[in-house]
């Protein structure tokens, strides 16, 4: 099934209209509240259940874009072996080439049951081998996250207390878990697993998908921690810009990494950060989880926060972001998996796409939007910038350090 949509509809409404019609997207990124999916599109977008409907590339059936030269638009159908993959010239582009303004998009039946479930691994090494073994088998889960212990012990102390009775269920619980099945709670680590479609389909998956994390020493912790989480999905921004607005910086950094280096680069990442901010006595916070997954790989997504120095606050955020972007660059991840280029990401861009690939899109610019008025300086670096005759407008090359 397909819809024609109009893109500048927000996320909340463009769901509302489909349920009306018993069909749904099933994109439902961080942002969803208050993003587009035009905007999707122009980013290339990924939301919480993309394991089991796809990111939004592999929703998209065509588009239509204007441009400053003309409109351009795709033919729809299932697929197309003639040339390359027009539409992969446009989904990304974060409006450097035009404006995506209709979009068809694949849409199913809205799911008869859907499911989330809390599980509790002892280390994130047993997550992370229980995640590749139900990526390599025939069933997936619609979402899969997994959080590392240090955002493990932040969810557990946001969680509202509900009660005497259930206070004392979960310490016997933490007991039984500690003295009985050895858990260290220090390293524990909470996955929330969902499952959405047909009641068959979604018992015979949840089946097949507990008996993988049962042999990987998972403990379940049923459905309370799904229901949750699905409360408090949108949370995160809301809590970044509290903390700013309490004399803490907060930042993330993503990306796509292989299995073969999922855990060598969480660990240095981790152990890098807190130590470069620790030789200059600020205190420094990092976490990390698992947000999609892949059969070769998944997205590994960090959260960190430092105290704020009034005197030299940017160049201690700019610090950060080169040391967590060169440790991902050495693990071979890819500079973002879901959160796009912007100006942010502009001078990493050579490094990580190669000269070749930036002449190739800055000819194609040049062809489309020949005056350059459509978001200049976003997504590639100018001649100029990668000349080193402007500073990037994010510079993280010549930041200046002002006297303490």
């Amino acid at each position: 099934m397909t819809a024609c949509i109009q893109v500048g509809i927000m996320g909340p409404e463009l769901e509302k209209q489909l349920h009306k019609q018993g069909v749904s997207l099933g994109h439902d990124p961080d942002s969803f509240e208050f993003s587009t999916l035009g905007g999707w599109l122009a980013t290339c977008s990924s939301g919480h259940q993309s394991d089991k409907y796809g990111d939004i590339e592999d929703m998209t059936v065509s588009f239509r874009t204007v441009t400053p030269t003309g409109t351009l638009e795709l033919r729809n159908g299932a697929r197309s072996g003639a040339g390359i993959n027009y539409k992969h010239i446009i989904l990304g582009s974060e409006g450097t080439l035009g404006i995506i303004t209709e979009a068809v998009m694949k849409v199913h039946a809205v799911p008869q049951a859907a499911e989330y479930y809390g599980f509790l691994f002892p280390t994130f090494a047993h997550a992370v081998s229980a995640l590749q073994q139900i990526r390599s088998s025939e069933v997936i889960p619609t979402m899969i996250r997994v959080y590392d212990p240090e955002e493990t012990q932040l969810s557990f102390a946001w969680k509202p207390s509900k009660g005497a009775v259930s206070e004392f269920t979960s310490a016997m619980v933490k007991k039984y878990l500690h003295y009985i099945r050895s858990f260290d709670f220090k390293n524990v680590c909470l996955s929330i697993i969902g499952f959405e479609g047909p009641k068959k389909v979604v018992d015979f998956h949840r089946t097949s998908v507990f008996d993988i994390l049962s042999k990987n020493a998972a403990f379940g912790l049923g459905s309370a921690p799904g229901k949750t989480w699905a409360e408090k999905r949108y949370d995160l921004p809301y809590i970044r810009d509290f903390l700013l607005d309490h004399n803490m910086w907060v930042d993330v950094a993503e990306t796509t990494v292989s299995y073969a280096n999922l855990q060598p680069l969480w660990k240095e990442a981790k152990q890098t950060f807190v130590k470069h901010f620790k030789d200059q006595g600020i205190p420094a916070w990092i976490c990390a989880h698992i947000s999609h997954t892949y059969t070769n790989g998944v997205c590994l997504y960090f959260i960190f926060a430092s105290k704020q120095n009034e005197n030299r606050d940017m160049a201690q955020y700019i610090e950060a972001k080169r040391l967590m972007t060169d440790i991902i660059f050495k693990y071979g991840g890819s500079l973002s998996h879901h959160h796009g280029v912007g100006y942010e990401h502009v001078p990493w861009m050579t490094r990580y796409a190669t000269r070749g690939w930036i002449n190739v899109y800055r000819s194609l610019k040049e062809t489309i939007d020949p005056k350059d008025i459509c978001n200049p300086r976003k997504l590639i670096p100018s001649i100029k910038e990668e000349n080193n005759k402007e500073p990037f407008l994010f510079d993280v090359v010549n930041v200046k350090y002002p006297k303490l």
